[in-house]
């Protein structure tokens, strides 16, 4: 072979053949890959959000029709039979029966339903009607595909809820008397502190009340406690249809983050004003118990009620020790150092002198004072409460916690030692203190 044939014969291709004993293209094809389907249904962002806005939309409605409904319910089950007159037995099944005008007193019936009257008439004759009418077009027939319907119903009923706005503040008195309420009618269920008359009565009461066949399965706590929790469930509400509905176009107002925020004030103002209320209560009890001045004075006692006056905290603690900051001067003696014929010199000492006192006594600390009381023997915190010293805050330094569980502090060039429970109690205190 010569070269050039070597070379030739080395750079030659051979001509590819066809596999016929495999699969050709066209069978591979006739089976399409998941690729070449057509494209998939998926829910865009839009109609998740327009869903789950309607969903929200028809809990609020639907939750606020039963809210009327219990709120009626209770005041057929509870609240008129209160009027209405009693027939009991106060001496038991067998004694004999006797019948009263009005089975609760005048100052029970305030005591326990006070405020209910005007929720009830805002609930179901303005709120209810407004929430059914902005939403009968969404709840006839249903929501369209571009989830306008639901959009116009959230904001139709975020107007609702801005307009009734500052009724809601009427919750404030309500959920100020539910607690004292509730309180009541666990004295009447365990029959504590009452006369063996009022026991029977109030216990006749509230069986001829569970006896009645529209009493639902919640007990009288949980009807008490309805309106208390209904602002909150509003808030939940709002806050899912706030996530479940675009923000309006800019310059136009958002109905729905309004209604929001105005839920959301009145809330805050519910709570602050049951906290004012339960502190002038609790002053008020303090006042009946203590007096500011000790029994010797001769000048008229002042009240630990006041207008400008707020509790802050409250609670028993043991007032171990007191400690009285005292000055002396060395005894005379003639400095090393002092030149001669200059007499002596004397240097003022300062030392603390610590007495122990040793007395259980209940703290009661207000935005301006503090009230020590001890109690009598045996009595508890209930009975009448001795004055052991009162200091005013704007006499008092920075409190601190010594020795894991004692509250210290100085006043009047006074230091004061005040052992409590726990070291997390003496933190509080020290909080509350500063």
């Amino acid at each position: 072979m010569g070269l050039c044939s070597f070379i030739s014969s080395t750079f030659c291709t051979s001509k590819p053949e066809i596999d016929t004993t495999g699969p050709q293209t066209a069978d591979y094809l006739s089976h399409p890959t998941p690729a070449t389907h057509g494209p998939i249904s998926r829910p865009s962002l839009l109609s998740e959000k327009a869903i789950g806005r309607t969903h929200v939309i028809t809990e609020l409605v639907c939750s606020e029709r039963t809210y009327v409904n219990l709120l009626v319910e209770f005041e057929k089950v509870y609240i008129d039979p209160a009027y209405h007159p009693l027939t009991y037995s106060p001496h038991g099944k067998l004694g004999p029966k006797i019948t009263l005008d009005t089975a609760l007193t005048p100052e029970e019936r305030k005591l326990m339903f006070k405020g209910h009257e005007e929720i009830v008439r805002l609930h179901g004759a303005f709120i209810l009607p407004e929430l059914e009418k902005a939403t009968q077009d969404l709840l006839k027939a249903g929501d369209d595909t571009q989830g306008c319907r639901s959009a116009k119903a959230a904001m139709r009923i975020s107007k609702v809820i801005c307009a009734y706005a500052e009724c809601f503040k009427m919750y404030s008195a309500y959920s100020a008397a539910c607690e004292w309420a509730t309180k009541r009618l666990g004295q009447w269920v365990d029959g504590r502190d009452l006369t063996k008359a009022d026991k029977a009565r109030v216990q006749a009461y509230l069986l001829q009340c569970k006896t009645n066949k529209a009493h639902s399965q919640i007990d009288m706590t949980g009807y008490l406690l309805l309106p208390v929790q209904r602002l909150t469930r509003y808030r939940m509400l709002l806050e899912h249809l706030e996530s479940n509905t675009p923000a309006p176009p800019a310059g136009h107002r958002d109905f729905v983050g309004e209604a929001l925020n105005r839920i959301s004030t009145i809330l805050l103002y519910v709570n602050e004003y049951k906290r004012e209320v339960d502190s002038r209560r609790r002053l008020c009890h303090w006042a009946d118990q203590i007096q500011l001045s000790h029994p010797s004075s001769t000048t008229t006692p002042s009240s630990l009620v006041q207008p400008h006056r707020i509790l802050v905290r409250e609670g028993p603690v043991n007032f171990i020790a007191r400690g009285i900051m005292a000055r002396h001067l060395d005894p005379e003696e003639e400095l090393p150092d002092s030149p001669k014929g200059r007499g002596s010199q004397r240097e003022e000492k300062v030392s603390r002198q610590v007495g122990a006192v040793d007395k259980h006594c209940m703290a009661v600390l207000c935005h301006d004072i503090l009230v020590l009381a001890d109690k009598a023997e045996g009595d508890g915190w209930k009975g009448k409460l001795g004055l052991v010293d009162v200091v005013r805050l704007s006499a008092m330094g920075k409190a601190r916690v010594e020795h894991g569980n004692v509250v210290v502090f100085e006043a009047y060039e006074v230091t004061y030692y005040l052992q409590v429970d726990t070291t997390e109690i003496a933190k509080g205190w020290v909080e509350a203190i500063n």
